[in-house]
């Protein structure tokens, strides 16, 4: 008997808060969003230094929502390396954003980046993030908030001397959480 006047008093709240106007339907909405660049990598012959970019449209993390967007917040960088070389090539150079450093690493095996892994991970081997371009990133990702502003990001890859031939894919990830209201 306890249980049913439980019952009856639990339904009777709920029905109490819609008819006094609160709806569940107005608190804000999180949710998960991410964007992604591709950029290969082919050297045949040897190099002294090798330099590229991609622009990513940092925009394309605001598409998981039609709703008003509050607030942005960045919560993990991933690398992801489709190795095409073998399996022990190892690389030394770094990855920078719009100019500011972001990643460095030193005689760092490709390898351990065949399944994705943030960047803060610290049983990486040979690499190390910046927070400088970590916070760039931060700070980027909540001017977007504003529908009119639209932004590319620039992610460069520079490597030292690359004697033997190597060939991979580098795939970097931006993740964030994204604050929504409804109206």
């Amino acid at each position: 008997m306890t249980n049913i006047k439980y019952s009856i008093f639990l339904v009777a709240l709920i029905i109490s808060t819609f008819l006094l106007g609160c709806e569940l339907t107005k608190f804000p909405l999180v949710l998960d969003s991410s964007i992604a660049g591709s950029m290969p990598v082919n050297i045949i012959t040897p190099v002294t230094q090798y330099n590229d970019s991609i622009q990513i449209t940092i925009n394309g993390i605001k598409e998981v929502t039609e709703e008003t967007i509050d607030s942005l917040k960045l919560y993990n960088i991933t690398l992801t390396i489709e190795n095409l070389s073998p399996s022990d090539a190892s690389v030394s150079g770094n990855v920078t954003v719009d100019g500011n450093l972001l990643l460095t690493f030193t005689n760092m095996n490709l390898s351990q980046f065949n399944k994705e892994r943030s960047i803060f991970d610290k049983n990486l081997n040979g690499f190390q993030y910046h927070y400088s371009g970590v916070q760039h990133l931060m700070q980027t990702i909540k001017q977007i908030t504003d529908t009119q502003y639209t932004k590319n990001i620039t992610i460069k890859l520079s490597m030292g001397t690359i004697s033997n031939p190597i060939s991979f894919i580098l795939k970097v990830k931006i993740y964030a959480q994204v604050f929504a209201g409804t109206d």
